[in-house]
């Protein structure tokens, strides 16, 4: 992994010969599951039988945009087009995800922690380190964006409590909670979408909105574990590892036709 700056190494640098070629093997194997079943009509098909070309382009499309995106983020230094980059990914992943997804459904540590669980251990010695490190990924980008809290008060507490404006409780968030709301939040306004409920006024209006430039290594595990587990974003689909081609023999045509 190629490193563009010089931040904390969430990810290993895979330096040994035999790593950079066990890691080029294993990429090159899961591109081939992907891509052979992105080609496949089958892979689009209903439970009645029926190819739906419109979803078969659609995901075509979505994961074309996340390798683009993915490899313009791991090389992006500006903050303003890492942000954008950024969430523009995140909600690919919420297409696959769901048709209807959030980025909530996927910038969230109980889903991160599965990822991490998902990647594929035919990655050998350096499967156990990346699973390690995308979870530190997460949990640099949340102690980041709690480091932003504008209250110090609310910086040195391990969690924190919402209040309405007479003064009672409205709400607690953890500081995974926090995060999964904050970038929530920060999606929605980077792309000029509506604030939903009190986003401003719960996390918005306390925080100094600056995201974090690691999330770029959360892209890259996020990238590693789709590769790993497909159907971990690709709700609906079967697990492609475990789908097999049937041969329909067709007959040749009668004589005379």
């Amino acid at each position: 992994f190629a490193r563009p700056h010089t931040e904390p190494n969430l990810f290993p640098r895979v330096t040994s010969p035999t790593a950079r070629h066990l890691l080029r093997s294993w990429l090159t194997r899961r591109l081939n599951v992907l891509f052979a079943h992105l080609t496949l009509p089958v892979t689009f098909a209903t439970t009645a039988g029926e190819y739906r070309p419109d979803q078969h382009w659609q995901d075509m499309l979505t994961v074309n945009d996340i390798v683009t995106l993915t490899g313009m983020l791991l090389t992006e230094s500006q903050p303003t087009t890492t942000r954008l980059l950024f969430f523009d990914l995140i909600d690919r992943y919420c297409v696959l995800h769901d048709r209807a997804g959030k980025p909530a459904d996927v910038l969230n540590a109980r889903f991160v922690s599965e990822l991490a669980d998902a990647i594929d251990p035919a990655l050998g010695p350096l499967r156990d380190a990346i699973a390690a490190d995308l979870r530190d990924a997460w949990a640099s980008i949340r102690e980041s964006l709690w480091n932003g809290l504008l209250d110090e008060s609310h910086v040195a507490s391990a969690d924190l409590a919402i209040r309405a404006p007479d003064g009672r409780e409205e709400l607690r968030l953890s500081k995974d909670e926090f995060a999964t709301r904050l970038l929530a939040a920060l999606r929605n306004t980077t792309h000029g979408y509506d604030l939903r409920g009190d986003q401003f006024r719960h996390v918005l209006l306390r925080h100094n909105c600056q995201l974090p430039e690691t999330v770029r290594y959360l892209a890259l595990g996020l990238w590693i574990a789709f590769l790993s587990k497909p159907s971990a974003f690709w709700r609906g689909r079967a697990d492609f590892d475990a789908v097999r081609v049937r041969r329909k023999d067709v007959p040749p045509p009668a004589s005379g036709s």
